[in-house]
């Protein structure tokens, strides 16, 4: 078992997390790998199936019962269909909770061994019954959105943070803003950790041949590259593309749950897209493999970030893409949430559809704000090795703390 800078003998950590290991690559999966790679024996779990699930390929997938599974690093659960959630039947969730939780705490004890101290890390407080089941000695409260702004919440998961949140011994975030919509106590003990970019990724993608499907598509390219649902401004896009006929709107990854194109609870901005996406000069490439994605941002003339200012959880949000954008250099256009007004001077942050127009023109003419050179700069003074040694450096006072109080 490796040891930190303490000399602490790292334990074991169970990563709870709402994407499924083999789902789009995101910085959940990064921040996982990220301490599994520092030494901590890490299992990263989504929690039991549920019987809504019982249509999906992951259902299908799944066996009878749970196991786990090496993945990059750390061990990966595999929930199997006997321990899968009732929707309807509070008691049997209560029982599939804490079968799940003593899977998970016996392959835990299985890394670290039987006597070793056991951290629950959670992304998110609706695990937080699962987290409880399982008794961790520690416990990390990751937040990566202003989540009580996000659909589907309710006062069962306000709950759930609240406990959460008094019971936690270290509460992170990727911006400050985020803590404005949490418990009291987030506020006034939480550690800033925005996303970063892994440099080596994204380090020669300008060398690596365009792929097909966007070669045939003209210059100027403008690309979006992430998932792509309701918080982006499709209304502003759709003024921005008619401005523009001259210009090719690529658009780079998944348009809704499983790629349908509709964002549930959303008409309004299914209606956006599908009016965005019909425009001739508009095309969406649909998901692409993390491997593939820096070929597809390098091959674009202007990388943008088109998100609503206001309205839902991303206002308060850290895009992971924009350290991207930014370590393959070329011109980044994007709107102006707070977390990215700091970088005014590697991006052209605008607001309106006149606004953009003119920073594309800028961009395209003049290789608009900053220089690949700064732009580059700025990517590797915010890359996720600097970040994850500062959470495992967190981690490991958290565990260094003798009386393990979490009254601060």
């Amino acid at each position: 078992m490796e040891t930190g800078r303490t000399g602490m003998a790292y334990p074991p950590v169970v990563v709870f997390s709402p994407e499924p290991w083999d789902g789009p690559w995101t910085s959940r999966h990064r921040i996982a790998t990220g301490l599994a790679a520092r030494g901590w024996p890490t299992l990263y779990t989504s929690g039991p199936l549920s019987l809504w699930d019982r249509h999906s390929e992951r259902w299908r997938a799944a066996r009878l019962l749970g196991a786990t599974s090496p993945e990059k690093g750390l061990l990966v659960d595999r929930p199997g269909r006997l321990e899968s959630y009732w929707p309807r039947s509070r008691i049997w969730q209560r029982m599939a909770t804490r079968h799940h939780a003593a899977r998970m705490r016996r392959a835990a004890r299985r890394m670290g061994g039987a006597s070793t101290p056991l951290a629950a890390f959670l992304f998110h407080p609706r695990y937080w019954p699962g987290a409880e089941a399982l008794g961790p000695d520690r416990i990390v409260y990751f937040t990566y959105d202003a989540l009580s702004l996000s659909p589907g919440w309710d006062e069962i998961q306000a709950d759930f943070e609240r406990q959460l949140v008094a019971r936690a011994d270290l509460i992170a975030a990727y911006s400050s803003a985020m803590f404005d919509y949490m418990p009291e106590r987030a506020r006034r003990i939480g550690q800033e950790m925005p996303t970063g970019v892994d440099l080596d990724h994204f380090d020669g993608a300008h060398e690596k041949p365009c792929p097909p499907d966007l070669a045939g598509i003209p210059e100027p390219r403008i690309g979006y590259t992430g998932q792509i649902n309701h918080k982006l401004d499709f209304h502003l896009m759709i003024e921005v593309a008619r401005h523009s006929p001259d210009l090719n709107f690529v658009f780079v990854g998944p348009a809704g749950p499983g790629n349908g194109g509709a964002f549930p609870g959303h008409p309004e901005h299914s209606e956006a897209w599908a009016r965005f996406a019909s425009l001739p000069n508009v095309y969406h490439l649909g998901p692409k493999a993390f491997a593939d994605v820096p070929a597809y941002m390098a091959h674009m003339n202007v990388n943008i970030m088109c998100y609503r200012l206001k309205g839902g959880w991303w206002q308060a949000g850290y895009p992971l893409k924009m350290h991207e954008y930014l370590a393959i250099g070329k011109p980044v256009v994007s709107t102006g949430l707070q977390s990215i007004l700091p970088f005014g001077d590697v991006i052209d942050i605008v607001s309106d559809a006149e606004a953009w127009t003119s920073a594309l023109a800028r961009a395209l003419g003049r290789d608009g704000v900053g220089t690949p050179e700064t732009r580059r700069a700025t990517a590797r003074a915010n890359s996720w090795d600097a970040r994850l040694d500062r959470l495992s450096g967190w981690m490991e006072d958290v565990f260094a703390r003798r009386n393990g109080s979490t009254s601060r």
